[in-house]
Formats: C-alpha cells, sequence, structure tokens
C-alpha cells in the first residue's frame, strides 16, 4: 500500500472514531433526575370560593424515590411531609385543605425531593372570588335557602319541588312545618333568613342569629352568640371559643384559624398552632425529623458533621439541596419561584407580518368605514364556565358598533363549550381599525338553566378591554370576566375566554402553535418540533405535562426535548405540549397557542406489597446466651422481589462484667414482643446498655414491588455477638411465595427455638 493512502485511511478511520464518539455523548448522557409532579386538585384555572374549604392534592413520583414533599401557597410553605422510611417512598402523595383567605389569583407550588438531591416542581394558578356557594348553584350561600343543594332561583337556591316535597327545600312534606315555603332542615323547612334555626316567623331578631331561648335575638352584648361577649371578643361577629378569644378555632388548639399556620392539626401557640411531635421547638412542617430534635438551625435535625459547603447553616447530610443556599425553615433549600423554579430573561420585540388575508370571513359586523386601517384577526381559542348550563351564548363586538350575536355553543365538557366552532380556526373574525387605534372589544355572555322556551337566563358578566398593535402577534390572551364591579354577572356566574389577535393573519403571526412528534433515539423517547415563526422574536418553549407548566427551555433554537424525567408512572398516561413564549420589555410572559398534543402510557405497574415484622422470640440456645458473654445482637430483616428491602439493628455493647445482671435481663426482656416496640427500646437505651454503634430503623416494615412473574421471599437473621467465641446465630429462616400464589396475611418463620411472626399485605399498584 502506497504510504499516501495509508495515511489517507489513518484519517478516516479517525474522523469516524471522532463522529461516533460525539453521537455517544449527544445519545447517551443523562440528564438529571428530577422527581415528577402532579397537582391532581384544583386544576390550572380553577375558581374557588373566599373562606370555603379547597383539598389541594398532589402526588410526587420517582425511581430514586421522594423523600420530602413540600406544599406552597402565595411564597408560604402551608405543608410539608418527609417520610421515615429509609431510601424514601414513591409514590409520594400529599392531600392538604386549604382556604382562599382573599379573593384574585393565588400560586399554587408542590416540590418534591428525591433520595439524591434532585428536586421538582409543579404550579398552578387558582382565581378565589368573593361570593360563597358551597352548592355552585349561583346563590350565594347569605341568600340560598338551601346552600348544600343546587337549586332554582324561583324556588329561593333549592331543588325543584316534587310530589313528598312541595316547595323543594329538602325537607319532606311530612316533616315540614311550612309546607310550601322553601326554608332550612335547622328551622323544620321554614324560612330562616339569618340561618339561626329560629323559623322567621318566630324570630324577633330575622336578620341577627340568634339563640332559641332569646327567640332568635343574640345574646346583650354577643352579636355572634358564642357566649364571649362582644367587648372581649376578638371576632365578635363570628362564633369561636374562648381558648381563641372568640374567634373561630378549627382544631381547637387555642389559636384562632386566621392566625394558626396549621389550622387543621392542633399545636402549640408559640408555633403558629402547629404541632411539634418531637418537641425540639421547630413546627413538624418545617422539621426535616419530626421524630427526633434537633436544632432549628439544623432544619430540626441533629448536626451531621458533613460540613456546609452552600453555607446556609444547614448540614449538607440534612439539607434538602446542598449546593444551594437557603434557610433552615425551607431545609435548606431556596424557596420555589412562581415560575416553576425558572427565571425567564427578556426577548426582543413582536413581529409583524405584512402578509395579504387569505379568505377571510366578514368583519363583526364591519369594517370600520373608509379611512386607512389595519385588518385584525381575532381566532378564539377556549371557554369555560363556573357552572353548569344547558345553552351557552354571547354577544360580542368593537366598542361603538353593533354587537353580534355567536352561539349557543357546543359543550365540550367539564364546564367547557367550544367556541372556536363559531369564532375561531375557518370561522375567526377581522375587524378594520384605524391605524394607530387600539382595538377595543367588548363581550357579553349568558348561560341557560332549563330546555325549549322555558328557563332561567344568567348573566355570566361581560369584558371590555381595549389591545394595541403590539398585543395583535398572535399570543394566547385569557380574559377572566367580572374583574371589576361593573362588570360582573350574576353572583357565582362568571366565564374566562381564551383568544389570539393577530395583524392581518394568524398563519404568518409571531406566536403561530408549534407542531409536535415523538421520536424515539436508542431507548430514549424525545419530543420534536416544527415552529414557523421567526425565532429571533422568542425567548424559548414551554413543556406542559397533563396540564401542568414543567419544563422552560430557554432557547429559541431549540427543537427537541428528552422525555427522560418526565415519563409517564405505571399504567398512567402522560400529555404533551409545547408552547412558545418570549418576555416582553415589560416582563409580561406570551404564549403562542398550544401544539397538538401527545399521549404516552407508562408500562404497566408492579404489585407493592408491605411485609411487616411483627413479633420476635429469642430463645437462648447456648449456654452464653444472654450470658457474661452474650451481646450485642445484630440482624436484618429482609424481604424482595424485584427490588430488595432490610431493616437492620444492633443494640448496645454488655461485655462489662459489672453490668452482667442489667444486660442479661434488659436485652431478653428488649428482644422478645412487638419488633417496632424493640426497635424503640434500642434508639432510647440507656447509657450504660447502650454501645456507641447501636442503631435500629424508625419503622418494622418494608415495602416492595413485585412484577407479574415475581416470586416473593421474606427472612430473618439474627446473630449474637461473642467476645470469647463464635458468634451464635440465634433466628434464620426465610420463605419463599411463588409467583401466582396467594400470599397468606400472617406466617411465621422460625429456627433454633426462636421466631418471628410476619404479616404480609398486598397493597396493588404503586
Amino acid at each position: 500500500m502506497k504510504r499516501g493512502c495509508l495515511i489517507s485511511l489513518i484519517a478516516l478511520i479517525a474522523i469516524v472514531c471522532l463522529a461516533l464518539g460525539l453521537v455517544s455523548v449527544f445519545l447517551f448522557t443523562t440528564p438529571a433526575l428530577l422527581p415528577s409532579v402532579q397537582i391532581n386538585s384544583p386544576r390550572h384555572g380553577e375558581q374557588v370560593a373566599v373562606g370555603q374549604g379547597t383539598l389541594i392534592q398532589a402526588l410526587a413520583r420517582d425511581a430514586q424515590k421522594i423523600r420530602r414533599v413540600e406544599l406552597w401557597v402565595d411564597g408560604q410553605l402551608l405543608d410539608a411531609q418527609t417520610t421515615n422510611l429509609p431510601g424514601g417512598i414513591s409514590p409520594f402523595p400529599i392531600v392538604t385543605p386549604w382556604q382562599a383567605r382573599t379573593s384574585g389569583n393565588h400560586t399554587i407550588v408542590v416540590r418534591a425531593f428525591n433520595t439524591i438531591g434532585g428536586r421538582g416542581q409543579a404550579t398552578i394558578v387558582v382565581n378565589a372570588a368573593d361570593s360563597a356557594d358551597r352548592d355552585h348553584d349561583g346563590i350565594p350561600d347569605a341568600r340560598d335557602a338551601c346552600p348544600d343543594q343546587p337549586g332554582l332561583p324561583a324556588a329561593r337556591g333549592c331543588p325543584a319541588p316534587s310530589a313528598t316535597d312541595r316547595d323543594g327545600d329538602g325537607v319532606a312534606d311530612s316533616a315540614d312545618a311550612c309546607p310550601d315555603q322553601p326554608g332550612t332542615s335547622l328551622a323544620q323547612g321554614c324560612p330562616d333568613a339569618d340561618s339561626d334555626g329560629v323559623r322567621d316567623s318566630a324570630d324577633a331578631c330575622p336578620r341577627e342569629p340568634g339563640t332559641g331561648e332569646r327567640n332568635g335575638c343574640p345574646a346583650p352584648g354577643d352579636t355572634d352568640s358564642d357566649g364571649i361577649a362582644d367587648a372581649s371578643d376578638a371576632c365578635p361577629r363570628e362564633p369561636g371559643s374562648a381558648g381563641a378569644r372568640g374567634c373561630p378555632d378549627s382544631d381547637s388548639d387555642g389559636v384562632a384559624d386566621r392566625e394558626d399556620a396549621c389550622a387543621d392539626a392542633p399545636g402549640a401557640p408559640g408555633l403558629g398552632g402547629c404541632p411539634d411531635r418531637d418537641g425540639d421547638g421547630v413546627r413538624d412542617p418545617l422539621d426535616l425529623c419530626p421524630d427526633v430534635p434537633g436544632p432549628a438551625s439544623n432544619a430540626g435535625c441533629p448536626p451531621t458533621g458533613t460540613g456546609d459547603r452552600d453555607g446556609d447553616g444547614v448540614d449538607d447530610g440534612t439539607d434538602l439541596a446542598p449546593g444551594d443556599a437557603g434557610s433552615a425553615d425551607s431545609g435548606g433549600a431556596p424557596p420555589p419561584g412562581g415560575d416553576g423554579g425558572e427565571a425567564d430573561g427578556g426577548g426582543p420585540g413582536a413581529h409583524r407580518s405584512d402578509d395579504e388575508v387569505p379568505g377571510e370571513r366578514g368583519p363583526f359586523p364591519d369594517m370600520g368605514g373608509e379611512e386607512a386601517v389595519n385588518l385584525v384577526r381575532l381566532d378564539a381559542l377556549e371557554f369555560s364556565v363556573t357552572q353548569d348550563y344547558d345553552r351557552v351564548y354571547c354577544y360580542a363586538g368593537v366598542v361603538g358598533r353593533g354587537m353580534e350575536r355567536i352561539g349557543p355553543f357546543n359543550p365540550l365538557g367539564e364546564r367547557q363549550w367550544d367556541i372556536a366552532a363559531y369564532a375561531g380556526g375557518a370561522n375567526s373574525r377581522t375587524f378594520g381599525i384605524p391605524v394607530g387605534q387600539a382595538l377595543q372589544l367588548r363581550v357579553e355572555c349568558m348561560g341557560v338553566v332549563g330546555t325549549g322556551t322555558i328557563g332561567a337566563v344568567y348573566s355570566m358578566g361581560s369584558l371590555t378591554r381595549s389591545y394595541d398593535q403590539s398585543q395583535w402577534d398572535g399570543h394566547v390572551i385569557a380574559e377572566l370576566s367580572g374583574a371589576t364591579s361593573p362588570e360582573r354577572g350574576e353572583p357565582g356566574h362568571s366565564f374566562l375566554v381564551k383568544f389570539r389577535l393577530c395583524l392581518r393573519s394568524c398563519d404568518a403571526a409571531a406566536f403561530p402553535p408549534p407542531h409536535l412528534t415523538l421520536q424515539h433515539l436508542l431507548f430514549r423517547r424525545y419530543l420534536h418540533w416544527t415552529w414557523e415563526g421567526n425565532r429571533r422574536n422568542i425567548t424559548g418553549f414551554i413543556l406542559y405535562v397533563n396540564g401542568n407548566r414543567r419544563a422552560t427551555i430557554r432557547d429559541a433554537n431549540a427543537n427537541r426535548f428528552n422525555l427522560h424525567a418526565y415519563m409517564p408512572a405505571c399504567s398512567e398516561t402522560n400529555e404533551y405540549y409545547v408552547t412558545a413564549y418570549r418576555i416582553d420589555e415589560s416582563g409580561i410572559r406570551r404564549e403562542s397557542p398550544p401544539s397538538n398534543s401527545i399521549r404516552l402510557r407508562g408500562a404497566t405497574c408492579p404489585r407493592q406489597v408491605k411485609v411487616t415484622f411483627a413479633l420476635l422470640w429469642l430463645a437462648p440456645n447456648t449456654p452464653d446466651d444472654f450470658g457474661p458473654d452474650g451481646g450485642p445482637f445484630y440482624g436484618t430483616f429482609w424481604a424482595n422481589g424485584i427490588n430488595e428491602q432490610r431493616l437492620e439493628f444492633r443494640t448496645g455493647e454488655c461485655h462489662s462484667f459489672r453490668w452482667i445482671y442489667n444486660c442479661r435481663t434488659g436485652w431478653q426482656h428488649r428482644m422478645e414482643g412487638s419488633i417496632a416496640n424493640i426497635f424503640a427500646g434500642i434508639r432510647n437505651s440507656s447509657p450504660e446498655l447502650s454501645g456507641w454503634n447501636m442503631y435500629a430503623p424508625q419503622v418494622d416494615y418494608v415495602i416492595v414491588e413485585l412484577g407479574r412473574e415475581d416470586d416473593l421471599t421474606i427472612g430473618v437473621n439474627i446473630m449474637d455477638e461473642d467476645v470469647y467465641s463464635h458468634d451464635d446465630t440465634m433466628l434464620n429462616a426465610q420463605q419463599t411465595f411463588r409467583a401466582g400464589e396467594t400470599l397468606p396475611g400472617e406466617v411465621t418463620l422460625q429456627s433454633n427455638h426462636s421466631f418471628v411472626v410476619v404479616r404480609i399485605e398486598e397493597m396493588g399498584a404503586p
């Protein structure tokens, strides 16, 4: 071979190797593992009532297991739960009641920390309205004769009459003292305007809650009739308790609900009304070790001596985020931001398109005269309401011009109505707006309950808004009716409309929706998208998973996202979509309409089995057991299927002849009976019986997962460590249950005259 050919061949091989190396780095680089968090209730954009209880439900999952889940509302920690199970758990649910105390938007953030320091979160925003309407029938509780039953305005909020309930108030005629007048059950079916249980006809004070002994009037000087004089009552118009100075106190801990950081759990006044199980002065929601006393400066955990590389005062061994400075109150992690912990950068100005408008539908209802105009396209996207209706329609148009009726819309389910079929896509509207002027829109909507020509019509309020040319770029605009007093509809009735405005054509607007596809590369799955807009005019893209904003991609040129950290849990389905976004000069985020959705279903879930080691009996089988050479005892309780979980323990040292009797009787007592008590005894043993390496877990159970073809094996091994002879086996036994075999509720493992009782409980899918 010629020398030149040989050199060329070597160069070619080197180039190929370099290319393969780059491909390997690209394809096999593993992103940071982050917990997956899903807020299931309430939903993003949902409306709640001020002062009315709302249950926040969320679920965190991670292959690395979850260590802690936190719930933050408007930047304040509302609840936190930390598992005592070694190695964490997954899934990790959190369910917490919450009441909005003020009207307006509230940001709810649930974040989770896995066992290797990764953290993830989900964020939603809900809107709190002033009117309290428990049954959501549009009639405020203060005027609703049946506040817990949806009803009709004609029946003062009670259901429609029936043959056995003529006035429809929910009280049967046979028990109704006023069968032809809607009333309340407390007043035996009679009207009771102040809801004090005294019917209006017998109430000397029908507009003030009182007592039957005073003919419906409050006690003199006690407006709320709670037995506390107004002069001493911190809440004179709300019945309360003496311990809370006359204010409501749901958990009866002496701290008024309005001042109680843990209003649903009894606690100490000095801790803001929160519990403190270990008595270390750190309230449980803030305590990373709620069952072990520790200083507040180390988030309630004992010092670990592992250093503090982020300098926030919390030991690395305790710190939820040892690489990011935080505070002890947040477990050493920075508090979550309102944008999923991610800060957005700025972006360039809006893109303007001068393309001609193809095939436009007529305006609504005119083009604005003969003067020079801009053509503004309105593309309606979504429409949702706060009540259930049989029909929904709107009047809409440019302020100062005629109004067009659109609808009635077709229902889409879950109080969603198809406005796009009337004013979106090919049916979108075009307005002629004089050059230099803003577009002023007005929308007013109604809901109808009933069929045919009979039915109650409710006003859902109106919107009057002005949009200048900087907003005609195709980004999604969301407007909620009732933001100001003149725009409000009937109490409890409102609507949320989403649309976009485009100069000339939305097909060529700065914010068209991305188009999404799913790609498979080796063992990874990627979302891939194309976007037809000008990427110089956007900041990046946003990934949504099941309606929750999960990742902000600050790269305008990005076109792919690795789903490794966002794959669906077993037997569940995730829905993904992407939007383009820009942060304008004033810091306001503008987003495109969502892309098409991609759905992925997770693998079939393994079963979860809880194995509880309940009772233990150790019998001495050699002369030195429990004697001068007896102990310490050590051992392992274990179970395995797909994974293996172990509970390891070790008692204190017992070699000093001075403590022979105490060791023998003490450890013999501790090594028989409930294993939970044995473990607690080891952790709390007196110093003279405790070695420096004594340890025991906090729980007496393990949880293992079983696939369809996996066996379950449980076992125990306990040894007596000797100084003068070899260690003795006290108990060593195991048992296997084959795949498909019915698991027993309880089984006994025994050897050497000793035994352990084990309970087996199948928990289903994780």
